[in-house]
């Protein structure tokens, strides 16, 4: 086997680490596992999340890679401008939220956000209609295996994960079915690796200090500046 093929499968399996610790993949992950008195009943729910995101990560990036091989030119300038603002919309975000969230909520993820936001949207409108103050509830998310699967599909759909392989097997030369195939695999075990990895360090309690920690604020501000630069690069069309 050529040389760069098996380089392709070694850097696919460091995309799929890099992508598992994402700052929204370790708020997920700490959500499910956090609430959990369970080590085990924690490290399920992680590994439920992780094959429910990978399944759509493999499915999205399989039908990318087909479809993609014959696109027009037109259409992969204007995916990679849309992209671009993708990531720098994610930049921005991610860089006001730390000014934004009190400490406590630093680490939340998006299915999190948008159920409790949902929750409170109900409460004021019921409020308005009742002509009573708003009653704020406790709310306490208990989430099942299939709760932790579909959470990890939802977060798949929401990845840019399949522009990437696509770009990554383009530069490397595999614009054959099964060698894009093979990579999506790869990724998908390096994302699966890392996010096992957020669950067990989650489980032991190690994360959660992390997350109040500046060293957390640093991966934060990182990832940030990094979405910008990509975003920026992606936009500005210099990706060669």
């Amino acid at each position: 086997m050529d040389w760069h093929i098996l380089l392709s499968f070694g850097l696919a399996i460091l995309l799929g680490i890099r992508h598992g610790v994402d700052w929204d993949h370790i708020a997920a992950i700490t959500d499910l596992v956090g609430v959990e008195k369970s080590s085990k009943r924690g490290m399920l729910l992680a590994a439920m999340y992780s094959l429910g995101h990978g399944l759509v990560i493999l499915i999205l990036g399989s039908l990318a890679i087909f479809f993609g091989r014959g696109l027009p030119e037109w259409v992969d300038f204007w995916m990679e401008k849309l992209v671009g603002f993708t990531l720098v919309a994610l930049g921005i975000w991610l860089f006001l939220s730390l000014f934004r969230k009190h400490e406590r909520h630093m680490v939340m993820s998006r299915w999190k956000l948008i159920f409790i936001g949902a929750i409170r949207i109900y409460e004021w409108i019921c409020a308005k209609i009742t002509r009573t103050p708003v009653k704020r509830r406790e709310i306490n998310l208990q989430v099942s295996n299939i709760g932790a699967f579909a959470v990890g599909m939802i977060h798949g759909f929401g990845a840019e994960t399949p522009t990437q392989i696509i770009l990554f097997t383009t530069a490397a030369g595999l614009g054959n079915l099964f060698g894009g195939l093979t990579v999506v695999m790869f990724f998908v075990i390096g994302l699966i690796f890392s996010t096992s990895i957020i669950a067990l360090f989650s489980t032991l309690g190690y994360l959660k200090v992390r997350a109040k920690s500046k060293l957390f604020t640093g991966v934060i501000s990182a990832t940030s500046l990094y979405s910008l630069i990509v975003g920026c690069i992606l936009i500005g069309g210099h990706v060669t």
